[in-house]
């Protein structure tokens, strides 16, 4: 049987099986999503390839997505731990859940960070290529443009249905497919290799943000990457930053859902220049630095081992 073959392995061969299953499954299952769409709509692969990325066919884009997330992310982490370990649930530190406290506060966390993140942003956006790699700036930028547009018609339709399929694969599936994989397996697993949480961490943040493939976004969701891992210390449950992502995504499309129905106002001033921009930013990074030690502080009382063999 196949089941924890690979559990003597070193940490590194258990990155290497990690990262394969990854592409592997994620290519099979993105070639099946797209010959699954050719067969619906009874048209060639490549036109059912061309379909995946056509803001026009967004019932495609969603249909890929749910493949996407998947292959991906879910399954190959659920291999994973079946093919590296016994003790699947404590492994992945799904066996224990954060007070509810700090789910509280990590709620209220991701509503304060709002203009912190949004400034790191806009500093990431402010970075230029070197001049020989003008070209290579332009088409990134562009390619980020186009995904942004992308997502706003996603997010664009008003239907209550549209909104829960969004829900589910903006915000359900990412949280527990991309921390399943990012901080219950890559991030435990650095953290077992390099023996420093602090490396699992910030390792497994690069490489969650540097899989989005977006640049010029790639400081905020490098630090929001190193926020969730930190939960996953202090709480010794991937739960706490599975909601966390989950809030996080879930915020956004609510704010683009209710602003599309005129609910409420999403025209926010331009104000990066002038003192109220960032006295804003300031009370964001004290009110995220609190809460992070309000949660530290509570969580940290459990004491569950960091690191399992």
């Amino acid at each position: 049987m196949l089941k924890a073959f690979f559990e003597s392995k070193d940490y590194g061969t258990k990155i290497i099986i990690l990262v394969v299953l990854a592409l592997v499954i994620g290519l099979m299952s993105l070639l099946l999503g797209v010959g699954l769409l050719a067969t619906i709509h009874d048209v060639p692969f490549s036109d059912a390839e061309k379909m995946a990325t056509d803001i026009l066919h967004l019932g495609s884009i969603r249909f890929l997505l749910l493949f996407q997330h998947l292959g991906l992310f879910v399954i190959p982490a659920i291999l994973f731990t079946y093919l590296t370990t016994t003790k699947r649930t404590t492994f992945l530190q799904l066996d224990s859940f954060p007070s509810s406290q700090s789910i509280i506060l990590v709620g209220a966390l991701i509503v304060v960070a709002v203009p912190l993140i949004d400034w790191t942003g806009t500093l990431n956006k402010a970075v230029h290529f070197p001049e020989m790699f003008a070209d290579l700036e332009e088409s990134m930028r562009a390619a980020e443009v186009k995904g942004d547009k992308l997502i706003k018609a996603l997010l664009g339709d008003q239907s209550v249905l549209i909104l829960l399929i969004n829900t589910l694969l903006i915000a359900v599936l990412p949280a527990i497919g991309e921390e399943l994989i990012f901080r219950g397996c890559l991030q435990t697993t650095l953290a077992n290799w390099t023996k420093n949480v602090h490396y699992g961490v910030w390792i497994a943040a690069f490489w969650f943000s540097l899989i989005h493939f977006q640049l010029f976004s790639f400081l905020p969701r490098f630090l929001l990457g190193a926020g969730l891992g930190y939960l996953l210390i202090w709480s010794k449950s991937l739960w706490l930053p599975i909601i966390a992502h989950f809030l996080n995504n879930f915020m956004a499309i609510m704010v683009t859902y209710l602003a599309q129905t005129n609910t409420i106002n999403s025209e926010f001033a331009e104000t990066e220049n002038n003192a109220i921009y960032g006295i804003s930013i300031c009370i964001s990074a004290l009110l995220v630095a609190y809460i992070l030690y309000s949660i530290h502080k509570i969580e940290t009382k459990k004491r569950v081992p960091l690191i399992h063999s």
